[in-house]
């Protein structure tokens, strides 16, 4: 499964961030997952982590956004796959100060906006 090596490294960051409970579950993928697709999601997972105290947002919300975002043209090439990236959050933050919005880039506002500028179909 793609997400197994994605979840061995959110168990390894969430260990290394004082979760206790992370380790039972990083034992167990690690004998699933191989060294290699391991390292390569570790390091991704390093680079789209955020600094300091940032909500976490849903999946769905992030597809949304994304989805949104190339619909309307503003952000070509970003991939649609709900992982909430500095990518992702840069283009949403672009269409907030286009449209405006003083806000961050998945408050409500901002969502609504979006949602508000999809093509009818």
């Amino acid at each position: 499964a793609q997400d197994l090596p994605e979840a061995l490294g959110r168990m390894r960051l969430a260990e290394q961030g004082g979760v206790a409970a992370a380790r039972r579950y990083r034992q167990a993928l690690e004998a699933r997952v191989p060294g290699s697709q391991a390292a390569t999601a570790l390091s991704r997972l390093r680079g789209e982590t955020a600094r300091g105290p940032v909500a976490a947002v849903d999946r769905p919300l992030v597809r949304f956004a994304q989805s949104g975002l190339l619909a309307i043209g503003l952000a070509p090439g970003l991939a649609v796959d709900g992982r909430d990236t500095p990518a992702t959050r840069g283009a949403l933050a672009d269409f907030a100060r286009r449209e405006g919005i003083q806000a961050g880039p998945y408050d409500p506002v901002v969502i609504d906006r979006l949602r508000a500028r999809l093509p009818r179909t």
